[in-house]
């Protein structure tokens, strides 16, 4: 994930990630600015430029972008970009049921729509909880790529939800802080939860 508010600094991070090897980038539009289509266009226009064998995956969440992609602004980011825009993680559930574009990879944002997105011909999540729900998360997408009946997906939905409750990032660096105190190490102005909410998430 590369995508600042600063566009340099978006181009240079990229830069740095390339030279280690690394292809592939999860980039969100700027998130304090209000803007058009074409000038989400025009930033994703400048990171091609910049670094044209990079592989972009589009974030799409207007909570913290204050932009949401439409599917037809989608299609013509990957007619113009065919190369470079190779998916979208869809936060905002506007996308992943009704876009449909050839060997373009869909990633719903959330494990409690990871089989309804298998069904549409996504192609899995892409999700902070599965730090801690992979297992199950991996078990629902293997049985229904092996056509077998689904048995965890109630559970990992029920796991999504219960950290759903809380803010995210709080939620997870309270449960890993359970086992590693250096969990418990977080950025302000995230805090850890309080020992009421963290009681009742474990």
């Amino acid at each position: 994930g590369t995508g600042l508010n600063s566009l340099g600094e978006t181009i240079s991070l990229m830069k740095v990630a390339m030279s280690l090897n690394l292809e592939k980038f999860l980039i969100m539009p700027p998130a304090f600015y209000k803007y058009s289509d074409e000038d989400v266009f025009n930033f994703y226009n400048k990171l091609v430029e910049a670094t044209p064998k990079a592989k972009i995956i589009l974030y799409n969440f207007e909570k913290l972008s204050s932009f949401l992609f439409t599917p037809e602004f989608v299609k013509k980011l990957v007619v113009d970009f065919p190369q470079n825009i190779v998916g979208v993680k869809d936060s905002s559930y506007n996308l992943f049921q009704n876009l449909k574009i050839k060997n373009f990879l869909i990633f719903p944002g959330t494990e409690a729509k990871l089989l309804d997105g298998l069904k549409l011909g996504c192609s899995g999540t892409i999700s902070a909880v599965t730090q801690v729900t992979h297992s199950l998360a991996r078990k629902v997408f293997d049985d229904f790529e092996k056509k077998k009946e689904q048995s965890h997906n109630e559970k990992l939905i029920a796991v999504r939800k219960t950290f759903d409750k809380h803010n995210l990032i709080s939620a997870l660096h309270s449960y890993f802080s359970v086992k590693e105190i250096k969990f418990k190490n977080i950025l302000p102005p995230l805090v850890l939860l309080n020992d009421k909410d963290k009681k009742d998430l474990i």
